[in-house]
Parts: structure tokens; C-alpha cells; sequence
């Protein structure tokens, strides 16, 4: 079962002011400004999650034929966040409404829950949730692991 997540600013998704240059061959966004109330995903117990500063995401990184079945921009808060926690090992977290904020490791599967929590949350239907999500888990330890080398 899904966790129970809601993005604190629902409709405020704006991707000017969030993303920057866009190189439309490696779909690679860059944040440039700290991640707002549109990039933070809320959990049932009031928990707040914020990608890192200054990420890379690529949008949903499926293979080349199953992106007739979901696009790779169908859920980019969604992506952003787990690219970030991927790449960081964890993510901003506050416990207290916001007022502060401090990096959290994660386990991948902890991270995998955030991103089938937050697609769900964007309304990714519900077959399409699953894919991404069961694709996430079968092949997400090759990149998971490729970055914990990077990092000492």
C-alpha cells in the first residue's frame, strides 16, 4: 500500500521559476533556486521532504520503449525528489512545519516509497503508478549503488 502524501502547494508546480536550462536530448534540469512549498511532499504524520540544492534530475529515467506507456515528464516533482535522494542518499527533512530542516539518509526502498507516494500524489493513474514504481525497484539498485561509490 502506498504511503499517504500530498505535495504542500499542489497546483504550484512552476517550472520556470524551479528549473533551469533544459538540454532537450538528456531531459537534465537543474535546480537553480532552494526548493519551494511546490517541491515539497508532505507524509500522514505531518512530515515535511525538500529535494537537495542545486540537484540534476533527468525526469523519470525509463527506457526508450516504455516511454509509449508513461512519459518521462508524467510526474516531475515526483522524479526530482527521488533523483535527489538517489544521488544524496537522502533528503531534507523537517518535523516541525517547516521551521527547520535538516539532511536525512535514507534507505533506497525508504526513497522508492516517497517517489510511489508523491506520483500518486500527482495522479499518475494507478497502473502507470505501479510501473514506474515496480521499475524503480527492480532497477533502480544499479544507479543507487553507482552513486554511493561516488560518495566516500
Amino acid at each position: 500500500m502506498a504511503p499517504i502524501l500530498t505535495w504542500l502547494n499542489p497546483d504550484g508546480y512552476d517550472a520556470p521559476n524551479i528549473i533551469g536550462s533544459q538540454n532537450p536530448v538528456l531531459h537534465r534540469v537543474h535546480l537553480h533556486e532552494p526548493a519551494s512549498a511546490a517541491l515539497t511532499l508532505c507524509d500522514k504524520d505531518g512530515i515535511l521532504y525538500q529535494p537537495c540544492r542545486n540537484e540534476v534530475s533527468d525526469f523519470l529515467s525509463i527506457p526508450r520503449p516504455f516511454t509509449l506507456l508513461v512519459e518521462r515528464d508524467a510526474c516531475p516533482r515526483s522524479a526530482i525528489l527521488h533523483d535527489s535522494g538517489y544521488r544524496q542518499g537522502g533528503l531534507w527533512v523537517s518535523r516541525d512545519n517547516g521551521k527547520s530542516w535538516h539532511f536525512e539518509r535514507m534507505e533506497r526502498k525508504q526513497i522508492d516509497l516517497l517517489l510511489w507516494g508523491g506520483i500518486r500524489a500527482e495522479k499518475l493513474g494507478p497502473c502507470k503508478s505501479w510501473m514506474v514504481y515496480a521499475g524503480v525497484r527492480m532497477g533502480g539498485w544499479a544507479k543507487w549503488n553507482e552513486y554511493r561509490k561516488e560518495k566516500p
